[in-house]
């Protein structure tokens, strides 16, 4: 999520505030907006692409593009992060 919003000023405040609240986060999660960028695995792509930051993390770890270019891995990690009991499994 961390800069998903480009210009947006309090997105990294929004950030950290959800990743310390799993609740926050399960309601972000769970709302039709992010439900619908879920269904659509491309567009999430496309969103989570645009970050500059996380660009430069799959540039140091390219093992991690597969995450970003497999459209059913990159549904079950969203899902992980709608739901973070499925990690214990």
């Amino acid at each position: 999520l961390g800069g998903m919003g480009g210009g947006m000023p309090n997105m990294e405040q929004m950030q950290r505030q959800m990743m310390a609240n799993p609740d926050m986060m399960r309601e972000v999660m769970n709302s039709p907006m992010m439900q619908s960028l879920m269904n659509n695995p491309e567009l999430m792509r496309s969103i989570m692409l645009s970050n500059p930051a996380l660009r430069d993390v799959l540039d140091r770890n390219p093992e991690l593009n597969h995450v970003f270019n497999d459209p059913q891995t990159l549904r079950q990690t969203m899902e992980m992060a709608r739901n973070p009991e499925l990690m214990r499994e």
